[in-house]
């Protein structure tokens, strides 16, 4: 069964784009076992520290959402108690 989009994860998408610009950069491939080899090179140069790197990014995204999230919901409840009536 495939991925639904609640399925993928911020490390899905930092190895899509990362592994897709390195294996289509400028270059075209010749077959399916050239591109095979070309999509194994490049997640093998996947290093521990940028895994660390998309994961502390994500973190910092997800506060930053709270943080937003927070200030609009006291927004709301101070200027219109009565908005959820609407």
């Amino acid at each position: 069964m495939g991925s639904t989009f609640t399925d993928l994860t911020p490390l899905d998408f930092f190895a899509w784009g990362f592994i897709n610009s390195k294996v289509y950069a400028g270059r075209g491939f010749g077959n399916l076992a050239e591109l095979r080899n070309r999509i194994i090179d490049e997640v093998q140069k996947i290093t521990p520290e940028m895994l660390e790197s998309v994961f502390r990014e994500t973190i910092y995204r997800f506060e930053l959402c709270k943080t937003l999230m927070v200030a609009m919901w006291r927004q709301i409840n101070s200027t219109n108690s009565s908005w959820y009536l609407l």
